[in-house]
């Protein structure tokens, strides 16, 4: 049996189509700052946030070659309106290293976001240059109840970091105990402290909330067309081509908040088949 349907044959094109659209990049515009201060502004790759933090991906524009800037090569880079990331030294868990740094909430108390194979990560920096890390420790706690077992706990060492960097506020004891370290919690508790000690004119933030899954819908229509030969013995039974119609939709499901270059792909259609056979008689004579 041959089976010829042309909206397989679309189907695996668009496929293809899109796993090369998926190895592409994705430049936007934006800028960078030398070493020496200057603002370059150009086009930048939009990557993983694990690749934003540890390298720059620039170029001038669409007809240069693009380079691979490390934060030994300049002070910051951003996408316009977008993120910012700046060059710092951090120490997390007793390793220092030069990395570059989201720029979360820049203010009287500034916030910052890391993510590296590991995980990820949040600072915060008071007005002296103070860079503290914000983390959750698992700990261990043995011999509970005389019984010869370890139990492991989350120690929230966090919590006692923000209450200790916003000790001139302790009216914000209350929502620090109910903050969590994500971007929305910690720039709401930010947000508030800026707003009580009156100084949203120094508060800029820098990030832009982000679809976690974001769906595009778009309707097709296709036009099929069958031959179907079946053979038994010493005859064939013959089958009209056919040509039929077929309506679906498609969705488009992309995932924004963890990559701009990968996106999944579901359609779904209908259509009727209508098959038409010819059956000869035959006649076989004997003499």
């Amino acid at each position: 049996m041959k089976n010829l349907s042309f909206s397989i044959l679309l189907f695996i094109v668009a496929f293809l189509l899109s796993g090369e659209n998926q190895a592409q990049t994705d430049f936007r515009k934006g800028y960078i700052i030398t070493t020496e201060r200057d603002t370059i502004q150009g086009l930048i790759d939009y990557q993983s946030e694990i690749k934003n933090c540890k390298i720059c991906v620039f170029k001038n524009d669409m007809d240069t070659q693009p380079l691979s800037l490390s934060p030994e090569d300049i002070l910051a880079y951003r996408y316009n309106n977008e993120k910012l990331y700046v060059r710092k030294e951090i120490n997390n868990d007793s390793i220092t290293k030069l990395v570059f740094i989201e720029f979360i909430v820049n203010g009287i108390i500034d916030l910052f976001f890391y993510a590296d194979i590991s995980g990820s990560f949040y600072f915060i920096e008071e007005g002296n240059g103070t860079l503290n890390y914000l983390k959750i420790e698992n700990k261990i706690a043995s011999n509970l109840n005389n019984k010869n077992k370890n139990y492991y706990f989350n120690f929230k060492e966090y919590i006692g970091i923000l209450k200790i960097v916003f000790k001139d506020n302790p009216e914000l004891y209350p929502l620090i105990e109910h903050t969590k370290l994500n971007h929305q919690s910690l720039v709401k508790l930010l947000n508030k402290y800026h707003n009580i000690n009156r100084s949203k004119e120094n508060y800029e933030l820098y990030v832009k909330k982000i679809q976690i899954v974001k769906i595009g819908l778009s309707l097709f229509t296709s036009l099929n067309s069958n031959k179907i030969n079946v053979y038994e013995g010493k005859f064939d039974v013959p089958y009209e081509k056919e040509y039929y119609p077929t309506f679906g939709i498609t969705a488009d499901v992309m995932f924004p908040k963890f990559s701009n270059n990968f996106s999944l792909q579901l359609s779904g259609d209908i259509g009727k088949q209508i098959t038409i056979i010819h059956i000869k008689k035959i006649i076989i004579i004997q003499i």
